[in-house]
């Protein structure tokens, strides 16, 4: 059953077909009818009853998903999880991702930890939320002051030292929220010695301490609970009587939240905003109001949309692209983002304008394949319930939220998004869209050229190969997690990952790419394994970028003359069939290399280092007037 056909029934008939297919052990519609129930009727029971039948389908749907489809999740929590857990588990396999989620038996979050042996190493983690109370921190009768913010960062670490020993999963440490009832006295109690002050203080002490080792991150479960709503975050009937910390109406938001970061190591992020302008970025409508009847201000009518501008521009800051898509005359709609005096998204915030009388499903098409990005890694905002309705069926891998009548609510619809989440945070990521624009420059220049060779000569690129270190770690990562066109197969390690390889001898290589019209930064990575008599590439891939300027070829050829260097008789590149690297599929043996062997969707390609000679690409590091 479609699933608009599923939105046309009622909770009963859901629930019956849930019994229906379990009857019949069909795990595929199992799956399908409880997320239909999780999605349209999402109560707290029926959430609880369709995690309770998606957990009895999982081990025959595993087959169903592949590796970088799953994910295995640890709660250590000092309180209970299950809940949780449940509810976790609904919102990844609502987004394509088939969880294994292990939960720390309750109240013995340290020796599950600190024990070597513990089902917790056997279970072997991809990440780990680390979820402490206070109270199972600080020693008995402890005050607040700076011995006991001492004792809580000295406890969290010896935890994670502990487990880094044995795992090398990324680790989301929750930091401490406030509680809702502060003893608070006096005015004087908001100053420098008052117990919010104190709980300021250990937060950034946390912070502080890990902030060095890119794969743990600080989550900030004190700004969560301040959102929902610090009496409303717990429940104090439930975390005396059952010991949950995190009350019913609360877990939505903290199960959002977890969902994020699992999506962010399975690459499962989006990276563009797609933004209507009339009535989305201003109020009313640009060809029957003009520049003076709009409604857009700082401080009056409109302010809204202002303040929604300014959440938008913060996104940018986070390497968030941002791009129009408007039914508009082109010069009235360009005219009020240049000249209105309180439109804070100039032109140069946007990374592609498509404002015209097209279809808006077509211009979606057109502004992901400017951007070379999916249609799947776009989400589109749009205040018109029927353009929203008309690009979920014609392009449902689209994320397409759904907007309030009341242009208030924008801002918080959209930072209840878990889309846009990264685990690392890059200076390319600052720079985001004005790669995009210098990635327009040389689209243009291509097309006044007069060959492709005649391009790449005048593109004048400088590239370099370098052994990558710590401080390119997080990025090599983060191009793991986001790159799945040029990406032969699809491994996505993390920090930790990544510097536990280099500590057993594998080789990691980072790309550094420039041009006449600007830095791309490290736009591609490489892992090899040297594996006896042969040089094994582990992980290959290139940011969409930089493909089909010769920056491939460069790279393999540096692999090349490393596995030379080392003595090995081969070169062996790996290739894993993903449903989105069909660029990066014909690359081996376009380079030059044979098929060794396929199994399924593997298979491994050999280049001999005896008698082989580097594909030439004699344009890059050469300059414009290099050319013979």
């Amino acid at each position: 059953m479609k699933k608009d056909e599923m939105r046309q029934l009622t909770e009963e008939e859901i629930l019956k077909d849930i019994r229906q297919a379990q009857q019949k052990k069909d795990p595929a519609a199992i799956l399908q009818s409880s997320l239909a129930l999780a999605e349209h009727f999402p109560g707290h029971s029926n959430r609880l009853i369709a995690a309770k039948s998606i957990n009895g389908a999982i081990p025959a749907l595993e087959a169903e998903y592949s590796e970088r489809q799953k994910a295995r999740i640890a709660l250590i929590f000092s309180s209970t999880a299950a809940w949780l857990k449940d509810y976790l588990t609904v919102d990844l396999c609502g987004e394509g991702i088939l969880p294994q989620i292990y939960v720390a038996p309750y109240r013995q979050m340290e020796q599950e930890v600190l024990n070597l042996e513990s089902d917790l190493y056997r279970f072997s983690p991809e990440i780990i939320f680390l979820h402490a109370e206070l109270s199972s921190l600080l020693p008995q009768d402890s005050q607040y002051d700076d011995r006991a913010i001492r004792a809580v960062v000295d406890a969290l670490a010896s935890l994670v030292h502990s487990l880094r020993k044995k795992t090398k999963s990324l680790i989301i440490i929750d930091n401490f929220p406030q509680p809702a009832y502060l003893p608070v006295r006096s005015n004087r109690d908001l100053k420098a010695n008052s117990v919010k002050e104190w709980f300021f203080q250990l937060n950034n002490a946390v912070s502080d301490c890990f902030q060095r080792d890119d794969s743990i991150l600080i989550s900030d479960f004190d700004h969560l609970t301040a959102v929902h709503g610090k009496e409303r975050a717990t429940d104090p009937k439930w975390l005396y009587l059952a010991h949950l910390e995190i009350s019913e109406s609360f877990l939505p938001s903290v199960s959002r939240k977890y969902a994020g970061y699992v999506k962010a190591l399975k690459g499962k992020t989006r990276k563009c905003l797609v933004l209507d302008l009339d009535n989305t970025l201003w109020g009313g409508i640009i060809g029957e109001d003009g520049m003076e009847g709009i409604r857009l201000s700082q401080t009056g009518e409109g302010r809204e949309f202002y303040e929604f501008q300014k959440f938008l521009q913060s996104l940018t800051h986070r390497g968030v692209l941002l791009a129009v898509n408007s039914k508009n005359n082109y010069e009235d709609a360009v005219k009020i983002i240049r000249e209105h005096p309180s439109m804070l998204l100039k032109e140069a915030h946007f990374c592609c304008l498509k404002i015209n009388w097209k279809d808006k499903s077509s211009n979606l098409l057109e502004i992901a394949q400017e951007l070379n990005i999916g249609v799947d890694a776009i989400v589109f905002v749009d205040d018109d319930p029927r353009e929203r309705a008309l690009v979920r069926q014609s392009l449902p891998q689209v994320l397409v939220p759904e907007m309030p009548a009341d242009p208030a609510e924008y801002c918080r619809v959209l930072s209840r998004l878990n889309d846009f989440e990264t685990l690392n945070f890059t200076e390319e990521d600052l720079k985001r869209t004005e790669l995009y624009r210098q990635q327009k420059q040389r689209e243009q220049l291509r097309e006044s050229s007069s060959s492709l060779g005649d391009y790449l000569w005048s593109l004048e690129i400088s590239v370099e190969v370098f052994e990558a270190g710590g401080k390119e770690l997080p990025r090599i990562a983060q191009l793991m997690q986001k790159t799945n066109q040029f990406n032969m197969t699809a491994r996505r390690f993390s920090v930790a990952e990544l510097k536990n390889l280099a500590e057993t001898g594998w080789r990691l290589f980072a790309v550094q790419v420039k041009d006449r019209f600007g830095d791309n930064g490290i736009s591609g990575s490489a892992v090899l394994e040297k594996q006896g008599r042969s040089c094994v590439i582990k992980s290959f891939l290139m940011s969409c970028r930089v493909l089909g300027r010769g920056v491939e070829d460069y790279l393999m050829n540096h692999l090349y003359q490393t596995a030379k260097s080392e003595g090995a008789e081969r070169l062996v590149g790996e290739l894993i069939f993903t449903e989105k690297n069909q660029p990066a599929r014909g690359f081996y043996s376009q380079y030059g290399f044979t098929l060794l062997k396929q199994e399924g969707d593997k298979s491994e390609w050999v280049y001999p280092v005896e008698g082989n000679q580097p594909k030439p690409v004699a344009w890059i590091n050469a300059g414009r007037h290099a050319r013979k």
